[in-house]
């Protein structure tokens, strides 16, 4: 008689439902890429969260990314902006009343549009090395993609969380330039001539709302 009671309540610290509040945040990784490339490239991320259920949290991410890379042979400039839209599904449950770290895996649907340009474009092999090509004008791009992502949200003081995510992502619809130059870096999802491609990303979040 008395081991049933205590075999309930320890199932029930195991399987507890949470209301979260609205998480805000911002990928950090994206503040850094002027130190890791040294091509001009900036960027800006932000990130929300509801939980809409027991164990789902609905999510939004939107951002732009811009480049301006002088290389030997081509000058290429490009800027733009993207959003993806998806959902995450806790995978380990809250042991006990007061834990609120998140691991996760989820999905999303990533669109970008953009714009890319090249000029000083010089033959660098053949027959006439370092000839001058004409300039790519701008032109103006698009690409879907599915994004899988798994990770976790730590955390750190009542309401701020750290985030750290893996991203594996499947292109739906790539660029297509009618001036056949390949797009170097799609806002959000990578190098526009990859089919699949893998990222990570780090963020700080803060929780509004119910806690």
């Amino acid at each position: 008689m008395t081991v049933l009671p205590l075999s309930a309540q320890d199932t029930v610290k195991y399987d507890i439902a949470r209301t979260h509040g609205l998480r805000l945040g911002v990928d950090i990784s994206r503040l850094v890429l002027p130190l890791l490339y040294d091509d001009n490239r900036f960027g800006l991320e932000l990130t929300l969260d509801k939980q809409v259920s027991k164990d789902i949290f609905a999510t939004v991410e939107a951002g732009y990314l811009t480049m301006d890379s002088r290389k030997k042979g081509y000058h290429y400039e490009m800027n733009g902006s993207y959003f993806r839209v998806g959902g995450d599904l806790q995978i380990v449950r809250y042991r006990f009343r007061e834990g609120r770290d998140h691991v996760y895996g989820g999905i999303r649907y990533g669109f970008s549009s953009f714009t890319h340009q090249a000029s000083d474009i010089e033959v660098s092999a053949g027959y006439w090395p370092g000839a001058k090509l004409p300039d790519i004008p701008s032109e103006s791009l698009s690409s879907h993609w599915l994004e899988f992502v798994a990770g976790i949200k730590v955390e750190l003081a009542r309401r701020l969380y750290l985030g750290a995510a893996l991203r594996g992502k499947r292109q739906l619809v790539a660029p297509k330039s009618k001036n056949n130059m390949d797009a170097i870096n799609v806002p959000g999802y990578g190098p526009g001539a990859d089919n699949h491609t893998l990222s990570l990303s780090y963020s700080i979040l803060y929780m509004f709302g119910p806690y």
